[in-house]
């Protein structure tokens, strides 16, 4: 998507942090009949910029403590994190640093391990909430072509049988969607269905 081509307030709505007019469903349900906690959780979303909350790594990946309890949960919990960590390749470099109980700030993460760690935490609200809708804000857009590739590695696998819905500017961001949209100035220029081996085209 070009800049300033509504991409930002259809996420804003999708999220229903905006408000609009007409209709938007999902699985035939208004957007908004739904309370926005709700939609929220059930949608998996990648930002564009790492989100970096202070605290422990541990809170980075389960911000909401969902589904957490005080027993053995906790215990099947930080496996999940770790198996988490290690699918997005940066759980030997926290191990070395502490761990999940280290502080953010004292790990050292570099701008793609951040956005790798962003990865992870959407893994793993994907899991515990069941939720079948990903949205990926530009989520490659700041990391270089290698980590870019990583990224879509993971959410090909992860995310296999949900629908995501990915914002981008890299064509090879984009080569195994079904569908591109085409948005400009806040309006929809045009829909293309894809094979997914073909990269030309516009970029969505």
């Amino acid at each position: 998507m070009i800049s300033n081509s509504g991409k930002s307030s259809l996420i804003l709505t999708l999220l229903h942090l905006l408000d609009y007019s007409g209709s938007v469903a999902i699985d035939g349900i208004e957007i908004s009949h739904i309370t926005r906690q709700q939609l929220r959780s059930r949608i998996t979303t990648i930002p564009q910029d790492p989100i970096e909350l202070s605290g422990s790594i541990r809170k980075n990946l389960n911000p909401y403590d969902i589904s957490v309890s005080r027993s053995n949960r906790l215990i099947n919990d930080d496996f999940a994190m770790r198996e988490a960590l290690s699918r997005v390749g940066i759980l030997e470099h926290i191990s070395s640093h502490g761990g999940l109980d280290a502080e953010l700030s004292a790990v050292g993460l570099s701008q793609g391990q951040k956005q790798l760690l962003c990865l992870a935490r959407a893994v793993l609200h994907n899991a515990r909430t069941g939720s079948r809708i990903i949205l990926a804000d530009e989520a490659t857009s700041n990391v270089d072509h290698e980590t870019d590739a990583q990224m879509q590695a993971v959410m090909a696998e992860a995310f296999s049988g949900c629908t995501v819905i990915t914002v981008a500017h890299r064509l090879e961001t984009i080569q195994d969607v079904d569908v591109v949209l085409e948005l400009e100035a806040g309006r929809l220029n045009g829909q293309t269905r894809r094979q997914k081996t073909d990269c030309a085209g516009s970029e969505g």
